[in-house]
């Protein structure tokens, strides 16, 4: 009877906390981000160029949450070692699943000032090529032409991975530093796709950026104590 009771109290305080520590907190936020990108490709080395990023998300946990994300980069080698060169750009649509580590780790989210955060997910790439010069490399290591290559866009699938810092400024917006790395599930990202043993790589990109994320403020204060 008496390991019954224990194991019931256990089972209970155990509860208790459970719900406690993972309190669902209904936070939205948007967040509007900027800063620098370069491609990873069949060109080196990359460019810098420019990034943009719309964003929401909806924290159903107090640590964890989901995020959606509209992207823009521009991308541009000017000349690797063969004297080869491409400009374009990539639109970009990322939904991830994110986990906010203090929040996760502490009762008292709230007194730091700085939150580390880790996210992936997936997403969709539409690539489009503006200029581009194989300075004379043709068939059959380009079966087509830079104006070929230019006529049409290129989709495809990526998987994105971020790690970035919250700055916290009150309760309703952070400053919002981050590293957003996505890996596409095609070689024609940069416009180059040379038919070669070596080449077996696709392409990827990096966007450096620096922003504002703007929250809903949650009455309800998601510690233990509940005061």
């Amino acid at each position: 009877m008496m390991k019954k009771a224990v194991f019931v109290m256990v089972f209970l305080s155990v509860a208790v906390l459970s719900n406690a520590q993972f309190r669902a907190v209904n936070r939205l936020s948007f967040e509007t981000n900027m800063g620098f990108s370069l491609i990873h490709g069949d060109l080196a080395p990359s460019a810098i160029n420019v990034s943009m990023q719309l964003g929401a998300g909806y924290s159903f946990l107090r640590s964890m949450g989901i995020c959606g994300a509209v992207n823009y980069a521009s991308l541009s080698c000017t000349g690797d070692q063969y004297g080869r060169s491409f400009s374009g750009s990539v639109v970009g649509f990322q939904f991830d699943y994110e986990i906010n580590i203090p929040q996760l780790l502490t009762d008292y989210p709230q007194t730091f000032p700085i939150s580390p955060y880790i996210r992936f997910g997936a997403g969709y790439n539409i690539a489009q090529i503006s200029s581009l010069n194989f300075n004379g490399i043709g068939a059959p290591i380009y079966p087509l032409t830079e104006q070929q290559v230019m006529a049409q866009s290129y989709k495809s699938l990526t998987i994105p991975t971020t790690i970035g810092a919250y700055f916290r400024l009150n309760s309703y917006a952070d400053i919002n530093l981050k590293i957003n790395y996505v890996y596409c599930d095609s070689d024609m990202i940069d416009g180059n796709q040379p038919v070669i043993i070596g080449n077996q790589y696709n392409d990827s990109y990096t966007m450096l950026m620096v922003g504002v994320r703007i929250k809903s403020w949650d009455r309800r204060k998601p510690h233990i104590t509940g005061r």
